[in-house]
């Protein structure tokens, strides 16, 4: 894109963003406004690349003071959605996949902390995105939600986030399709069904996902 890179001291843990930031293909990755609470997830975004739109040759410049106002609950989740991305995005072209889906994570988990009733409220009013998007966000509000009640460690509620962000992983191209079959399905589509735990599992190892919890929590979330 045509912007400013931005580097690790023009950003401080904790102080929400002053501008909206890009990847370098010009993807929004965050809001104005958003605060990034870990050092650890800083210098992740900054090794990935951020920008910052040039409009009119404005430099940038270290932050100084915070921007008081901050997003909605109801933003952080509309910008989870447009950053989960389409179900037949091909999510092997994603740079550093795991990532990407940790930012969705972090963002539930911003909605959650901002205005928990805000996001239950959302399952129901949001039904204008596919399927796909909607019940894997949906799922990740609850998740998130439990996880605080339970007082789970920051790390492992946010691992637990991500895995219910990708829990369908090998069933993102077809299951908006599923929804839409009449009668009873066939043997193949079946076998789909009762295997997708552990393929999800294996699709996210093959693209770069390490976190035990992460992978366990997918390749058993049918278990009961």
């Amino acid at each position: 894109m045509s912007g400013l890179k931005i580097a690790g001291n023009e950003i401080r843990v904790g102080q929400p963003l002053p501008w909206d930031v890009f990847d370098a293909s010009g993807t929004l990755l965050l809001r104005r406004g958003f605060v990034i609470d870990t050092q650890r997830a800083l210098d992740r975004l900054v090794e990935d690349g951020l920008f910052v739109e040039d409009k009119g040759g404005r430099e940038k410049s270290v932050v100084t003071e915070p921007v008081v106002e901050k997003p909605s609950a109801l933003q952080y989740i509309m910008d989870a959605r447009r950053l989960l991305g389409s179900p037949v995005l091909d999510l092997s072209g994603i740079p550093d996949f795991p990532g990407r889906v940790r930012r969705v994570a972090q963002l539930i988990d911003l909605a959650c902390k901002t205005n928990a009733e805000v996001a239950i409220a959302s399952i129901l009013l949001l039904q204008d995105h596919s399927y796909v998007v909607r019940h894997h966000i949906n799922t990740a509000i609850v998740s998130n939600l439990i996880a605080r009640a339970m007082s789970y460690p920051p790390e492992q509620m946010q691992s637990l986030t991500a895995a219910a962000l990708t829990m369908n992983l090998s069933m993102f191209e077809i299951q908006d399709k599923l929804n839409d079959v009449k009668g009873p399905l066939n043997d193949k589509i079946r076998g789909l069904i009762s295997n997708h735990p552990q393929q999800s599992e294996q699709r996210l190892r093959k693209y770069g996902v390490e976190d035990p919890y992460w992978l366990k929590c997918v390749e058993h979330h049918h278990e009961y």
